[in-house]
């Protein structure tokens, strides 16, 4: 049994559709998932910290 290699032939504008798929599959959770990507941001450069703690003293301010 002799077997021929097989070959894949994929067009050009099939390799760009698909590029296109997964960059729009990134861009569309990206914007989907906004709000809790940038509470990850805030919550890695430490403004979270810095805003709760603000927040934190005024609210003791204010039952004193």
């Amino acid at each position: 049994m002799n077997m021929l290699p097989t070959l894949a032939y994929i067009d050009p504008m099939s390799g760009a559709i698909v590029l296109q798929l997964i960059i729009a599959g990134i861009a569309g959770a990206a914007a989907y998932f906004r709000r809790s990507i940038w509470a990850c941001v805030r919550l890695l450069c430490g403004k979270a910290k810095s805003a709760d703690a603000a927040a934190g003293d005024g609210a003791q301010t204010r039952e004193n």
